[in-house]
């Protein structure tokens, strides 16, 4: 009878041994690494465990083995370095991504370079009803920072564009897209906008700012939701391959629909476990509408887009634009100008 209940015993004794050793069992485990901890006493490690997407062990070699099961995937780093994830505190995803599938002229300060690169984008697009891209530097427009409309005319006189600048404060349009969108030297500017004009005629000059940037965005082809997703998951890889883990999207239209009403995008990506990085959306402010049923939409996104990864917890108010544009607010004039910008 004795013989009976120790047999039982280690029988239970073993299989609780197998129990704690499968819970203990990482699924990941780094070793030989330059880990950094960004703490400020001991801030250096060697190994790291991983389990069910949690960090469970930070410490030395030694202290990794227990982790270490049958299943474990082991990954010797032979010295390299490990940190945790950087976080983007100011960026647009979705809608820089879509770009790079639109007519995407960034990196191109010449403008020689910036006009063959839109030349191309017209030419590999010849049934497009308007283009639209992304990408130009306004300080290829020295000193005023106005691109005028005349180029993109020569281009493209029939077909509109409209490209973004990259700090994405100025839209360059072509007398098409103007005319499509019915702006006209009567057009007035809108409160915290400016249109750019021919100083005699008042007639718009190509670029619109800030604000008035709506005033022919809003006349671009409709987005659909595929393409805020596409643009999403090219924007994820690109963020993965700089170590980029977490995002504050600073610019979340949610009261109408333009290019950057992209919560439904974050929350389709985060509810097909496509989103593989933490998102916080800056829901915008529009001064253009009445202040309480914005308050009160802001408060019901935040509880209906609240998931995995994606929180919707600020909110972006704009009060002016940047100094590259002339359109940041100035306690006196600018040098080159007469203006203190909008």
């Amino acid at each position: 009878m004795n013989k009976i209940i120790l047999t039982v015993l280690n029988l239970m004794i073993l299989s609780a041994c197998e129990i704690s050793s499968e819970a203990s069992e990482a699924d990941i485990v780094f070793t030989g690494g330059a880990v950094y901890r960004v703490t400020d006493t001991d801030p250096w490690a060697t190994a790291v465990a991983i389990k069910k997407n949690r960090i469970t062990y930070v410490g030395d070699d030694a202290g990794v083995i227990s982790s270490i099961g049958p299943n474990t995937n082991v990954i010797k780093l032979n010295g390299k370095m490990l940190l945790p994830g950087f976080q983007d505190a100011h960026v647009h995803p979705v809608d820089s991504g879509m770009t790079f599938n639109q007519c995407a002229v960034f990196d191109l300060p010449e403008l020689e370079d910036l006009l063959d690169a839109i030349k191309t984008c017209v030419n590999e697009r010849p049934n497009a009803d308007w283009i639209v891209g992304a990408g130009w530097y306004v300080s290829t427009f020295a000193p005023t920072g106005r691109p005028p409309k005349e180029l993109l005319d020569a281009i493209a006189p029939d077909t509109p564009i409209t490209l973004l600048s990259n700090a994405a404060h100025t839209v360059w349009a072509n007398s098409a897209a103007i005319d499509r969108a019915g702006i006209t030297a009567e057009t007035k500017d809108p409160e915290g906008g400016r249109i750019d004009r021919d100083p005699l005629s008042g007639e718009p000059s190509g670029s619109f700012q800030e604000s008035a940037m709506p005033l022919i965005q809003n006349y671009e082809p409709a987005i659909t939701l595929k393409e805020r997703i596409d643009g999403l998951a090219y924007a994820q890889r690109l963020f993965h391959s700089f170590g980029i883990t977490g995002v504050h999207d600073s610019y979340v239209e949610v009261s109408r629909e333009t290019a950057y009403s992209n919560m439904e995008a974050y929350t389709a990506f985060a509810d097909k476990n496509s989103l593989k990085m933490h998102v916080v959306a800056a829901m915008l402010y529009d001064p253009t509408l009445p202040v309480e049923p914005q308050i009160k939409l802001f408060k019901n996104l935040r509880q209906s887009a609240d998931r995995n990864h994606v929180s919707a917890t600020a909110v972006k108010i704009l009060v002016d634009g940047v100094a590259t544009s002339y359109s940041a607010a100035m306690l006196d004039p600018y040098a080159d100008r007469l203006d203190e910008g909008i």
